[in-house]
């Protein structure tokens, strides 16, 4: 039998020990983050803080039964026929509105992922025309979001010395509205015909691009209840879920060191809505459109009473989406399920005229449900102004801010004075 030596014996151990030292650090040892397989996923097109007119944000989000104006497009699409109370005798009414909606910095939690931090900037900006002729109304609308994120390569990320990449998503929806008004205005409806965009762009310096898109279609309907003489509404909405794919004929696969989803996906959402108007003002007053004369229960523009209270509260049950994940990780190039069950969120908000004809302020409060798992939801506050401003027409100049856990938003915008 042959002998080993003691010393062979104290080598063998001592090489194993070393052998066994380098596994066991190779396996402490962090690898490499791999790119994340979002190819059977979805953008979950979802849109949580409010992304609105002035008028709306101010008021909590609660506008689906006050519908009127470019405000009211994207709450209730009844609101391309709804007259307001201070032009009620003419044949023609206008109406236009620009706002926009900007979350800067790093504090910003912006879709409640967790991933506060992460955030670069968001921008929200919308613009709206309309025009009533008789009981008939159209007009057009358009909102995009733009987030941006600041990322750096998988595996690399936060290490000294490797720049940081800017990625952005844009979402917009767009399109035409439509509306009529029944009933010397006690009822209207409108529908939206629109499409939903979204795209994709890497931070290289030819800023590839990736699009995806729907069919021009009828996506959102609203219904307006406003007996005449009565001080309250009631509103509804339905907005379908719309799915959109890769624009390009020939799907691409990878974007930089993402994988590109499948599709990207907008829950619908049904929204039923109430209002109260409290003191001198008169609401729901029939229109006369203008081919009539003018009867005891109308007023003439100039003589509406402006003094008012004006309260209003909305619940809106949101569907889920399948395979969804959330904008800010994508971004990050992580996989976090987003919208995996529907959700009802809750508004109110409150409005007043306190300088007669000059300026009005407003505030409210709703509830953001998540769209995961490891959070539940956070309340909102928001506060908001229109000041007159005249310079050929009489102008609105809207100011608003939006407050949250990890949240806050601010707004500046423009439109007719009424």
């Amino acid at each position: 039998m042959t002998q080993i030596r003691s010393g062979t014996v104290c080598r063998l151990v001592f090489a194993g020990m070393i052998a066994g030292s380098l596994l066991t650090a190779s396996l402490l040892v962090e690898r490499p983050a791999t790119a994340a397989d979002f190819s059977a996923k979805s953008l979950d097109f979802f849109q949580g803080p409010l992304v609105n007119d002035g008028r709306v944000v101010g008021l909590g989000g609660a506008y689906v039964s006050i519908a009127e104006g470019v405000a009211g497009h994207v709450a209730n699409p009844a609101a391309f026929a709804v007259r307001p109370a201070s032009f009620t005798n003419a044949w023609f009414d206008w109406d236009v509105g620009v706002s926009q909606l900007a979350a800067v910095g790093g504090d910003n939690d912006l879709d409640m992922s967790g991933n506060d931090g992460k955030g670069d900037s968001a921008l929200a900006t919308q613009v709206g025309l309309n025009a009533k002729f008789g009981r008939f109304g159209i007009g057009i609308h358009g909102v995009t979001q733009n987030h941006k994120l600041a990322v750096g390569e998988p595996g690399v990320e936060g290490v000294v010395g490797v720049a940081q990449r800017r990625w952005e998503v844009d979402q917009s929806y767009s399109g035409f509205g439509l509306g009529w008004a029944f009933r010397d205005g006690a009822w209207v409806v409108g529908v939206v015909i629109g499409t939903a965009q979204a795209t994709i762009t890497s931070p290289d310096t030819t800023a590839q691009i990736v699009k995806f898109s729907t069919a021009l279609h009828p996506s959102t309907f609203g219904l307006l209840w406003a007996p005449r003489r009565q001080r309250y509404r009631v509103g509804m909405s339905l907005r379908l879920p719309q799915r959109m794919l890769q624009a390009s004929a020939t799907r691409v696969a990878k974007l930089g060191v993402l994988t590109i989803p499948e599709s990207v996906q907008m829950p619908g959402q049904l929204a039923l809505g109430a209002s109260w108007m409290f003191g001198d003002r008169q609401t729901n007053i029939r229109p006369t459109y203008g081919d009539r004369e003018l009867k005891p229960c109308c007023v003439k523009a100039g003589d509406l009473r402006r003094r008012y209270a004006l309260v209003s509260a909305d619940v809106i049950v949101i569907t889920s989406v399948h395979n969804g994940i959330g904008v800010r990780s994508y971004l990050d190039n992580k996989v976090q399920a987003s919208g995996e069950s529907a959700m009802v969120a809750v508004r109110v908000g409150a409005e007043s005229e306190v300088l007669p004809n000059r300026l009005q302020i407003r505030t409210g409060s709703y509830f953001e449900p998540s769209r995961f798992a490891n959070t539940v939801g956070r309340m909102h506050w928001t506060i908001g102004g229109d000041v007159r401003v005249t310079a050929w027409w009489d102008w609105r100049i809207n100011l608003v801010a939006d407050f949250a856990p990890a949240y806050q938003n601010f707004a500046l915008g423009f439109g007719l004075w009424r």
